[in-house]
């Protein structure tokens, strides 16, 4: 994302030479600097999406995995069948999940 610090770079020292004795660095460097920092940047962005695409990946395959066991607990479908859902009546409900949805026994008896 625009604005982001991803990481530092820092340069210390540029070797003197007989057209720079200083070492100072000049317009160029800055340039060539600035060329590095975006392909690292690039380097660093493409990793991370490379990682969140795994994580994703190794989620989906998780979650295809769970539909999968759950629905095998599920009786098989028949086209002679007219219910195409369960019905479980109220009554089965334990009583301690009827205090949590704050309900009377005495109401799902019915």
């Amino acid at each position: 994302m625009q604005g982001e610090s991803l990481g530092a770079i820092e340069l210390i020292n540029k070797i003197p030479t007989l057209d720079n004795p200083e070492g100072q660095f000049d317009e160029v460097d800055g340039q060539l600097l600035g060329i590095l920092a975006a392909s690292a940047t690039l380097a660093i962005r493409n990793a991370k999406m490379a990682r969140e695409l795994v994580v994703t990946e190794t989620l989906q395959q998780e979650l295809n995995l769970a539909r999968s066991l759950q629905e095998s607990f599920l009786p098989k479908f028949a086209e002679h069948h007219p219910i195409l859902g369960l019905n479980i009546a109220a009554r089965n409900m334990p009583l301690p999940a009827c205090r949590l949805a704050s309900c009377r026994s005495n109401s799902l008896a019915r």
